[in-house]
Parts: C-alpha cells; sequence; structure tokens
C-alpha cells in the first residue's frame, strides 16, 4: 500500500486553492476514512440512489456524482447526472468542508443542470445560490457548507456550532445533495422555438425538478433554462383565532399537519402498570444511523413514568383543544443508554391552517429550555409531538426539529394521545441520522418504557 503524503497540499486536483495547514493531515484523513468506510458498509444502498464515489485525492478530496434516471424515454430511462461535486476536507473538522460544483467529465467546476430546493412551511426555497461573493462560484448555502459559513452574511452562525451535529460528514452531506438535488428530477422540458429564415430555430433542454412524491399533475416545469422548479406551494400559517402570533428570527415552525382533527374524546390519559414496556426498532440495518456525537453510541432510550405521564398529559390537554403540542425531554448518557430525567413544556403557539396544524415555539423559549438543561447536567435528547390522527414523520417535522443532536430521539403519538400507552402500537419512533434525516429505530435500538 502505497503511503499518503505528509502535506495536505500534494496531489490536491488543479483549480483548489492552497490552505494553510491548520489540523494534522493525518486526524483529518482519518476522520474522513471513517465516513468511506460506512460508504463501503453501505454501497448498495448508495450504489441503488445513483450516487457514484469518483476519486479520493490524498485522502481529504473526494469528488461524488450522483446519477438519475429520466423515465418516460424511448427505448428506456435515460440516465444523466444532475449533480457532481468535489468536496475538500482539508483542515477538517475545525473548518467546514468545501463543497464545489464540477463537470463529472472534466472535472473543472462547472454550475450544477439543476437548482437545490429545500422544503419550508412557506413553500419552497432554492438554497443554491449563483455566486460565491469570494470564489464567483455557485454554492449551497447551508449550514455545513465552508461556503455558507465562510459569507459576510452568516458571519455570526460559526461552523463550530454545528459541528457536533455530523453536519460536514460526508454521508450527511452526499444525503442533503441527493435529497435537494437529484432525488427530486422527476422528468425533462423540451422546447423547439422555429423562427422565419434566416434565423433558423433554436432547441432547448430543461431537466425538471419538483416533488417526487406527489402525483404527476401537481408536477410543473420551470420558466427558466437549466432546471427550474416550481414546487407544490403551500400556504402561509394562519394562527387560530385568539392566539399570539410569533414570527421574525428565532421563530420555528414544529409541525404541519396534513389533515384537519377529528374530534377527540375527554377520556384520561392510560399509563403503564406494571412491567416496562420495550419497543424495539424494526428499520433495516442499513439505514444511515449517527457515526459520530455525544449520542452516537445510544442503542437504549430509557423513559421513566413520571417522564412519560408529564408528555401525555401535556399532550391529551393540546389535544382536548383540537391542537397539538410538543415536549422536549432531558437527560443523561452512560454508555449505549440515554435515561430521560426530565419533560420540558417550552412555551408555545397552537394555530390552525388550511392545510392542517400547526405549532410554534420562538428562540427565546429554544434559549430558556437549553439553558435549563445545561444547568441540570442534561443534554436535549429527544422530542415527543402529537398528531391528530396517525403518527408519522412529515417532511416538516424532518426540516424543523426542537432537538438537533445527531442520535436524538423523535417520538410520534397519535389521536392527539387521548388513549394515552393504550395507542402504543401506533407511535412512532425516529432518530436522527444527519441534517433533516430521520429515520425509524433499527432492529438493535430500543425505547424502554418504565412503569
Amino acid at each position: 500500500m502505497t503511503p499518503l503524503p505528509a502535506s495536505q497540499e500534494d496531489d490536491i486536483p488543479a483549480g483548489l486553492a492552497r490552505v494553510p495547514t491548520l489540523v494534522d493531515p493525518g486526524v483529518s484523513r482519518a476522520k474522513v476514512q471513517r465516513d468511506l468506510d460506512a460508504w463501503d458498509m453501505q454501497r448498495d444502498v448508495y450504489r441503488a440512489r445513483g450516487w457514484v464515489l469518483l476519486d479520493v485525492h490524498n485522502g481529504l478530496v473526494v469528488d461524488v456524482a450522483m446519477f438519475s434516471r429520466l423515465e418516460g424515454t424511448t427505448p428506456g430511462p435515460v440516465p444523466t447526472v444532475p449533480v457532481c461535486v468535489r468536496i475538500d476536507y482539508r483542515n477538517y473538522d475545525l473548518w467546514a468542508p468545501s463543497v464545489t460544483f464540477i463537470d463529472p467529465l472534466t472535472r473543472s467546476p462547472a454550475p450544477p443542470p439543476v437548482r437545490a430546493f429545500n422544503a419550508t412551511p412557506s413553500g419552497p426555497r432554492d438554497v443554491l445560490l449563483d455566486a460565491h461573493p469570494t470564489s464567483g462560484r455557485p454554492f449551497l448555502c447551508l449550514p455545513g457548507v465552508r461556503e455558507y459559513h465562510e459569507h459576510p452574511q452568516h458571519s455570526g452562525d460559526y461552523w463550530l456550532l454545528h459541528r457536533s451535529q455530523g453536519t460536514g460528514s460526508l454521508l450527511v452531506l452526499c444525503e442533503r445533495l441527493w435529497r435537494l438535488m437529484a432525488r427530486s428530477l422527476v422528468g425533462v422540458s423540451l422546447e423547439l422555438v422555429v423562427l422565419k429564415p434566416p434565423m433558423g430555430g433554436q432547441f432547448t433542454l430543461r431537466l425538471v425538478q419538483g416533488d417526487p412524491d406527489a402525483p404527476p399533475r401537481r408536477q410543473s416545469a420551470g420558466a427558466r433554462t437549466a432546471a427550474v422548479v416550481r414546487f407544490p406551494r403551500r400556504r402561509r400559517p394562519t394562527p387560530t383565532p385568539g392566539t399570539e402570533t410569533r414570527s421574525g428570527p428565532g421563530s420555528r415552525p414544529v409541525r404541519m399537519g396534513g389533515q384537519r382533527p377529528r374530534q377527540a374524546s375527554e377520556q384520561p390519559s392510560k399509563l403503564l402498570s406494571i412491567n416496562p414496556v420495550v419497543i424495539r426498532g424494526r428499520g433495516v440495518s442499513t439505514l444511515p444511523r449517527p457515526t459520530s456525537g455525544l449520542l452516537a453510541a445510544v442503542r437504549t432510550f430509557v423513559v421513566p413514568a413520571d417522564v412519560l405521564a408529564t408528555t401525555l398529559d401535556t399532550l391529551a390537554q393540546a389535544g382536548r383543544h383540537h391542537a397539538e403540542a410538543f415536549v422536549v425531554w432531558g437527560g443523561t448518557v452512560d454508555g449505549d443508554v440515554l435515561r430521560f430525567t426530565s419533560a420540558i413544556v417550552p412555551a408555545q403557539t397552537a394555530h390552525r391552517t388550511d392545510d392542517g396544524l400547526l405549532v410554534s415555539v420562538d428562540g427565546h423559549a429554544l434559549f430558556e429550555v437549553n439553558r435549563a438543561l445545561y444547568g441540570r447536567g442534561e443534554v436535549l435528547g429527544g422530542q415527543v409531538h402529537s398528531h391528530p390522527t396517525d403518527a408519522y414523520h412529515s417532511e416538516t417535522d424532518d426540516h424543523f426539529p426542537l432537538a438537533t443532536t445527531l442520535g436524538a430521539l423523535s417520538v410520534v403519538v397519535p389521536d392527539f394521545a387521548r388513549h394515552g400507552t393504550g395507542g402504543l402500537k401506533r407511535w412512532a419512533f425516529y432518530r436522527l441520522a444527519g441534517q433533516d434525516l430521520w429515520n425509524p429505530l433499527t432492529a438493535d435500538e430500543r425505547v424502554e418504557l418504565l412503569p
């Protein structure tokens, strides 16, 4: 095996600027190699998604391409490469990784043929900006990407505040790129303009993006060359009459349901009786899972009866007013066990909209929660919220959690929690595996509800 060069600048692809060495290259390489090993363990999953590892330069710079298929063509689907990036891990993880879009053939910097639409409660937001003030190149305006943190408008959102969440890891970055830019590719738009002689004509091909899970009738092509997309937009939340609207910087929408709530009976919460109840995960082991951070090693979540009782009473009380509610859990980690020791109900405002229900928690309330947990020596390791009917993690739930530590637990309780633990089989349990990525518990993960 040929040893890697000691310098982080040797064998670096042309076009990358030289940077000062602030972190031992061996340390950065070891962290990158850990992600490459995790990729190899799940290579079948990523291959099925169209992810291709093109090159690894000096153990620090990784080239990745993502393929998609254009369906409905003859004689069959046409493969295309909507995303090809060069991820620079020099000085990682003192620095965030740099993401440069490149041409898959020449490997030189080139703008991508698609956009990066991030779903928000008020509609999709394009997080691919066309020109960074330093490089002049397109960049992803997302935390965890060096270009984001080096942008003058984000000077206060330091990378070190996000580092422990794993946002810079190779698999998390690829997951975000795939969801925002590759998976959203739904078709192709052809436009032919015929002009009078001698001007001839013009032929334009556009890649079309949209919501891949929406019915075809909801997809529409953008009116801009090279891949503009219109996602189905959602209406802005309208507060329930008589409630206070909280908005502005720091306001965080928690969830917007897709259905109107059913009438809820006012039955008291049913709690556990004698023996602890163990909920075991059913997710496949190949799902992405946290590989670093405080909660990465956790496999068992223990919920004492008083924590559960406070949570269910809060959810049920809100449900009697046809509203959803949110509770966060704090606890301590001992090896592979996270034991929750407190349930905190942050100040929150319930809203009812044409699209469903919404709970908002403002920035000050979140600050108070974190300050209280810090004073107790606890970590915010779990969140619980209610749904009017079925329990599931919606796209909005994915994007706007209150528990943001990698590996945190998210529990969704159906039917406004009016059945207490009597409806436990219909509860949903997820873990945060990366930015905006919540996966069901795997077979070696479990939740213990103590009597």
